[in-house]
């Protein structure tokens, strides 16, 4: 691969950013066989760390610069996970699915309410990017006003979070995960993170460093220590894709049955020639999209970072 394209290294021919064949080693260049030939070629932008390329039909729409991917005055690096054995939407479920969080992370994650009982209230709101999912939980103490926990799903592959890497101390993570199909039944999984500091400097179109994130250690079994593996565990343990006519949903299952009506509507709208939720277009409203992401079970609320 040089400036000009990449060739393919059993019989050398060459092929530009756009696909189409500039060089055939053993043609004769008078015949034009090249000019004849054009591979499958896909835009690609850089940002935050990523490659992102756009796989649909033209015109193209804007690639959203949300704030973790965009912010520059902080450390930005990446996580690629070892490829999980589910469908995609089952890690999507699980971003509007609160009331997990009491039972499959409790204490190691710092996040179960100090009560003698589950008690939470849930909200989930349909927004321009996806649904903001909100958590409000009763005080630590009798008197303590609720806590609230809030962040978006950005339709229809990625959660948006913040935390701190120890409960009410330590660096404040800000993450995006995103749960890429690569078919329909295992799921790529890149966790870009970015922790505001006066020290670092990482441009959103800058390389980013990285490191590979394995779930399961040397004997196979799961690192629960993880609470992304923890959830990983019960993704792929529901069955690759799980059988949805064997559920049996509840009221603590409203984000999930929200996320699957909004599924089902955009796939009508595309059909029907629409654009799906999400798309960017205006380039004055895509400088940076920042969201109000609140935290106050380790003391994190409102939009935490500007743009440099």
């Amino acid at each position: 691969m040089d400036e000009e394209g990449i060739r393919c290294p059993y019989h050398g021919w060459k092929y530009d950013c756009t696909g189409r064949c500039i060089e055939q080693p053993a043609e004769p260049e008078a015949g034009g066989f090249k000019d004849k030939i054009k591979h499958i070629a896909y835009p690609v932008e850089k940002l935050g760390g990523l490659l992102w390329a756009y796989l649909g039909p033209e015109p193209r729409p804007l690639l959203p610069r949300w704030d973790v991917l965009c912010w520059e005055n902080g450390k930005r690096w990446l996580e690629k996970h070892e490829i999980y054995n589910c469908n995609w939407l089952q890690p999507m479920e699980n971003s509007v699915d609160p009331s997990h969080l009491y039972w499959l992370h409790g204490d190691t994650a710092h996040l179960a309410p100090t009560i003698d009982h589950y008690e939470e209230e849930h909200e989930f709101t349909p927004f321009a990017h996806g649904i903001m999912k909100r958590r409000v939980t009763p005080g630590r103490k009798p008197g303590d006003p609720p806590i609230v926990d809030q962040h978006p799903l950005l339709f229809p592959n990625t959660l948006r979070h913040v935390f701190r890497e120890k409960l009410l101390s330590g660096s404040v993570r800000h993450n995006l995960q995103i749960r890429v199909p690569v078919d329909d039944a295992h799921t790529q999984v890149f966790v870009v993170y970015f922790t505001p500091n006066d020290a670092d400097h990482s441009p959103a179109d800058g390389d980013t460093p990285w490191e590979y994130f394995p779930i399961r250690d040397e004997k196979g079994e799961y690192r629960l220590e993880h609470v992304l593996v923890q959830d990983a565990m019960a993704w792929e343990t529901q069955g690759a894709p799980t059988d949805r006519t064997r559920e049996h949903l509840g009221v603590g299952d409203e984000g999930i049955i929200l996320l699957r009506k909004l599924v089902r509507e955009q796939i009508e709208i595309v059909k029907k020639g629409g654009e799906p939720l999400g798309v960017v277009r205006d380039p004055s409203k895509n400088r940076l999209i920042e969201f109000d992401v609140i935290n106050e079970r380790v003391g994190l609320f409102g939009k935490q970072q500007k743009v440099a």
